[in-house]
């Protein structure tokens, strides 16, 4: 119920060409696998492949995505030499009875609960470039891709040197950390997140999504809210100076360390599904109306005033309705109240405030410093 796209994936017979073993301290296949294989996999479960990884697979706008693409399509080649590969975790393998173990230029195998874990981004590619016919089977199947399948669950006795347990989480950052991936994509592998998504989507229809992938940020459905509208709308919930102008200048700061003050300070055993939906709601209904009225300010600074005040501008509308954001349960959309006239008349404050004592200031800084936020939540005995 909690994850619907969480799928056992069993894969029989998979050739792996010029394959390799490694027995200690994992066990382990590596060897090449070919572009049609992967287009199959794709075809057949889509994004269930990456449901261990970090995130999804980001999107054919994405500039890596688009260097993957042109290698394949342009100097198919080349792809073995210029492509990372492909690392999967499996619960299982063994090899095809037929495998001529003294030569191995190619052999079989079963996998048992494949994973990808890096390659999400080659694998996405590769499948949508077959899908959408700008490559054939026959083509991919001349495309090379590195490959290693590595058994990642191990149940070592007692007496071995070596006690490996379940080390998929260790393998997978170590395989992810390169500069495309950011902070906040390790934040999908933190218990409190993945709990999070679980107690949400027992909110029926709600579904909380944890990694980054190429979904907008304006999401088609209501129902549907990430890991940024929860932190936008739990700093909004409990406003503090610190947290607001990271908010404002550097979110990327909060997911710096997951065991650090930031990030607990948003993200803690005390911040429940019903918590974040209210607040996302919230948090949602006031930002449609800031994206108005910031059209329809009379000039261009009172408009800034509006788009670079808005995380303050809604964390004073919340604080005013705070029982929402403090209930016990889930309040629907349409029972929420409408929120225009308490932020219509705290921008008129702020605005005021501002062209009366800082009449030069550059507005994109102001709301980043926090004896000026200081001053501005006095306003509202905040």
């Amino acid at each position: 119920m909690s994850n619907p796209n969480s799928v056992e994936i069993d894969m029989d017979d998979v050739e792996v060409l010029q394959y390799g073993l490694s027995d200690n301290p994992l066990p382990a296949v590596h060897g090449i696998i070919t572009g049609d294989t992967v287009a199959n996999w794709w075809k057949e479960y889509s994004d269930g492949l990456f449901e261990k990884n970090i995130r999804g697979g980001l999107g054919d706008t994405s500039e890596v995505n688009q260097a993957i693409k042109d290698t394949l399509i342009n100097r198919p080649e080349f792809f073995y030499y210029f492509n990372n590969g492909i690392t999967i975790l499996v619960d299982s393998y063994e090899p095809r009875r037929r495998n001529n173990t003294s030569r191995r230029e190619s052999g079989g195998f079963n996998f048992k609960n494949m994973s990808v874990i890096n390659g999400a981004q080659t694998i996405s590619t590769i499948g949508k470039s077959f899908s959408s016919g700008e490559v054939t089977l026959d083509e991919l199947s001349k495309v090379k891709i590195s490959c290693r399948f590595i058994k990642s669950l191990i149940n070592n006795s007692e007496e071995s040197e070596n006690n490996v347990s379940d080390i998929s989480l260790d393998i997978t950052i170590a395989n992810n950390n390169q500069n495309k991936v950011t902070s906040r994509d390790f934040a999908s592998k933190d218990s409190l997140q993945l709990e999070l998504r679980r107690s949400i989507s027992l909110e029926t229809p709600y579904q909380y999504e944890i990694k980054r992938s190429e979904t907008p940020v304006v999401n088609s459905s209501p129902y549907i809210m990430d890991m940024d509208d929860a932190l936008n709308s739990l700093i909004c919930c409990n406003p503090t100076t610190r947290n607001i102008a990271n908010l404002k200048s550097n979110r990327g700061r909060f997911f710096e360390s997951l065991t650090g003050p930031l990030y607990k300070s948003v993200f803690n055993p005390s911040v429940t599904s019903v918590k974040v939906i209210n607040s996302v709601n919230v948090y949602r209904k006031c930002l449609e109306h800031l994206l108005k009225i910031e059209k329809t300010r009379p000039t261009k600074r009172d408009e800034k005033i509006v788009i670079h005040g808005r995380y303050v501008l809604i964390s004073i509308a919340m604080n005013v309705h705070s029982k929402i954001t403090n209930a016990s349960s889930v309040i629907s959309i349409d029972a929420l109240p409408d929120f225009n006239e308490i932020l219509d008349e705290s921008y008129t404050i702020i605005a005021n405030y501002i062209n009366d004592h800082y009449p030069t200031s550059h507005m994109p800084r102001f709301f980043e410093n926090q004896q000026k936020l200081k001053e501005v939540y006095g306003l509202f005995n905040m």
